[in-house]
């Protein structure tokens, strides 16, 4: 998003919580090519990024201002798989969080993988139509004496039923 929108944020600073802001790290105003964008899916991604990680890295008073209630959960599950150590376990009586391993059933792990890839496949959609929104929009503003190239692709599904 961040190269295909040409925000121009470091490209080892970039995540889902900070690409929207003109500055990524005080995330006090929207960057000028968001905020004067009318394409419609690239607000939905918008708000999607706040069902998967909220606004803010945690705030003061230790709520998590994500809008989908397992939000922090998952953000949680997903930065202990990254960072630390995740032990799925089929029975959690008597489980100890304190040594420093995060430990989890294995149902309530299926349950939120499924939810993690409902979020991804959601988020991948809405990129792919702001994307084609912005060609779109491209197509229309450019001038009449720019030159398009129309490109076929092979269907591959007849090719493959010759082999």
């Amino acid at each position: 998003m961040n190269l295909y929108f040409e925000l121009g944020h470091n490209l080892k600073q970039v995540d889902l919580r900070g690409v929207w802001y003109a500055d990524p790290r005080k995330r006090s105003a929207l960057h000028p090519k968001i905020a004067d964008c009318q394409n419609l899916a690239l607000r939905g991604l918008y708000w999607l990024s706040f069902d998967i990680v909220g606004e803010t890295k945690g705030s003061a008073d230790g709520l998590d201002d994500a809008l989908a209630p397992e939000a922090a959960h998952l953000n949680a599950l997903r930065n202990a798989l990254e960072h630390r150590c995740l032990v799925l376990t089929t029975e959690t009586f008597g489980a100890r969080n304190d040594d420093g391993i995060e430990r989890e059933g294995i149902t309530a792990f299926q349950h939120n993988t499924e939810r993690m890839l409902e979020l991804v496949h959601e988020a991948l959609i809405l990129l792919s139509l702001a994307m084609h929104e912005e060609e779109m929009r491209k197509l229309r503003d450019r001038s009449d004496d720019a030159l398009v190239f129309e490109t076929r692709l092979t269907d591959y599904r007849r090719a493959w039923s010759n082999i």
